[in-house]
């Protein structure tokens, strides 16, 4: 099939995590065989791959028609008709993972991807550290697949074995893949495990090759026609880690794709407590095909991952956590459910002494708390200083000078003083454990 990725392409839930073809040129005007070829070649791939073969069909049968029609005839622009197909077949039936781009794009990714992209391998933790009574608490950014991020995980569990309880934070984990959520199973379980069930289109797999290829944690089972059918399981470390006696508290909120699949693993198997609030809802992973001589990339939803007891995934719903509560307050609660009050923090005497502009983000101040906001400089107004605004984000202070981002698993900000005492940096942990480091600007 023209424009076509080989067979043996690598299966995930985030098509952030792939990179994009040749990129399209902005000025290109499509002819409308080009037009109508690039919607016949999308039908062909969403009815022998999508996940579910009705609505593959359904999809297909869209497209056919509407070209036919000649709707598409007038979006001669790459990115026009790539946006029309995108918004008409969700809108047919939504898929939180069937996008359509046109190679090279990423200005229009939606916010998961461009999340994703932003967290470079080897950074899946973040916020390692004990709370009190011997509590280990860590943040998963990302579930990559590189060996830097299992040697992470792996020297986290290390690193805090003996704790009395694990808290995973996966509020802002956005997917990914299979190997460091692996890692973590292994150290977690005392048994063989049956976590989750994978059902693949057949169809998918003869046209690029086996799901998740090689992985030593997936066995094939027999399935209905068309349906290529693995267990996901838990397969413990010999001699069996000190963690399996462990109590696992899970925290979620905007957690999406790979990460909704630990989480269902973890609940389905009542190995550990979700604390927060529905995760995603995006359940059904694939992979990037090109189209139209390789001007457009789709990511193919071709498989989903449901509960074996019930049958049930979490495409368009999201996992419920056994314990509801706002996102922001889930670690808070976790605490409490383990003897442990934060206390309130104390408010600041000095908060002054932080508020200012740091560059692209400003430090205010409100009874004693402060908060951070990212401000983009508006250029027609640069010199009267009037800026757009993102939402505050609450300081909660963890040490002289420092202080965590409660509704930011594992951010962390400084400040840093000069000899006379005076603020005069600001520095912001990034996802891949860098600090971003900003002067004062000067009278403010």
């Amino acid at each position: 099939m023209t424009g076509s990725r080989p067979h043996g392409w690598r299966v995930f839930y985030l098509m952030g995590l792939f990179a994009l073809g040749t990129a399209a040129q902005a000025s290109e005007t499509l002819s409308r065989d080009e037009v109508r070829g690039a919607a016949a070649e999308l039908a062909g791939l969403l009815q022998g791959s999508y996940v579910l073969p009705e609505i593959g069909k359904r999809y297909a049968a869209h497209l056919r028609d509407r070209a036919t029609e000649g709707a598409y005839d007038g979006l001669t622009g790459p990115e026009s008709l790539a946006a029309a197909f995108e918004d008409e077949l969700n809108a047919l039936h939504a898929d939180a993972h069937l996008r359509v781009r046109t190679n090279g794009s990423t200005d229009n990714a939606a916010p998961r991807q461009r999340r994703a992209r932003g967290v470079p391998q080897g950074s899946a933790l973040s916020g390692a550290r004990w709370f009190a009574d011997e509590i280990a608490y860590v943040a998963i950014n990302l579930l990559p697949g590189d060996q830097t991020s299992q040697r992470a995980m792996a020297d986290f569990l290390e690193e805090y074995s003996g704790a009395r309880a694990l808290i995973l934070d996966l509020r802002a984990c956005p997917g990914g893949t299979l190997p460091v959520m692996d890692v973590l199973f292994s150290h977690l379980y005392k048994e063989r495990t049956h976590l989750v069930t994978m059902d693949t289109r057949v169809e998918a797999e003869r046209r690029n090759g086996a799901v998740f290829s090689g992985s030593p944690t997936l066995t094939v089972e027999a399935a209905p026609d068309g349906i290529a059918r693995r267990f996901h399981w838990a397969m413990p470390t010999s001699p069996a880690s000190s963690w399996t006696n462990t109590p696992v508290y899970l925290l979620t909120g905007s957690t999406a794709s790979a990460c909704e699949h630990l989480s269902l693993a973890l609940k389905t198997s009542e190995r550990a407590t979700l604390i927060g609030t529905a995760t995603a809802g995006a359940g059904h992973y694939g992979g990037l095909q090109d189209f139209g001589d390789g001007r457009f990339n789709v990511f193919v939803p071709v498989g989903r991952t449901f509960d074996p007891k019930s049958g049930v995934d979490w495409e368009g719903t999201g996992v419920a956590p056994h314990i509801e509560t706002p996102a922001e307050q889930a670690l808070d609660r976790a605490l409490a459910e383990l003897g442990v009050e934060r206390e309130a923090p104390t408010p600041l005497e000095n908060a002054g002494d932080y508020v200012g502009l740091y560059g692209i983000r400003q430090i205010t101040s409100e009874g004693g708390k402060l908060y951070l906001q990212r401000v983009d400089a508006q250029p027609a107004q640069a010199a009267s200083r009037t800026r757009r605004v993102a939402p505050k984000l609450e300081l909660r202070p963890v040490g002289e000078d420092e202080f965590e981002i409660p509704r930011v698993p594992g951010a962390k900000v400084r400040f840093e003083r000069d000899e006379a005492g005076e603020i005069i940096k600001l520095a912001v942990q990034q996802r891949d454990g860098r600090w971003e480091e900003t002067q004062r600007e000067s009278g403010s």
